[in-house]
């Protein structure tokens, strides 16, 4: 994200949504099309600081997800809870469908943990 300039972003999100933006004057990709032109050097640090903050923590709860740690998934919730919220602070102030995306995501990951943590719980108290 740091490393690519503004323009060339613009320029292949353009490509990429060209058909949307051409044909159907979609709602979406018109937003998208306008963000990615305005892009100040501030908002592309926040993205790129902010997307590797958020990969390096969901990949360290994600290893102790799959090794079955059961303080991974409480910690997990709140983490990823914390970003909804954050996430939505944002999006109150930028109006970012990335934002809304990244945040659905996170709702859904929040739901998943809580159904397998219950199994994962239920399976440890019948092993003990």
């Amino acid at each position: 994200m740091l490393a690519v300039p503004s323009e060339s972003l613009h320029r292949v999100f353009l490509s990429w949504s060209r058909h949307e933006l051409d044909v159907r004057h979609d709602f979406l990709a018109e937003h998208l099309a306008h963000a990615a032109a305005s892009l100040s050097l501030g908002a592309k640090r926040f993205v790129a600081i902010y997307l590797l903050t958020h990969g390096l923590l969901k990949a360290g709860l994600v290893w102790g997800l799959l090794r079955a740690k059961l303080w991974a998934y409480p910690t997990a919730i709140v983490v990823f809870a914390a970003f909804v919220a954050y996430q939505l602070y944002r999006y109150r102030h930028t109006a970012s469908a990335a934002m809304l995306a990244l945040t659905a995501l996170d709702l859904a990951i929040i739901l998943l943990t809580i159904d397998e943590y219950r199994r994962a719980r239920q399976a440890h108290c019948a092993r003990t």
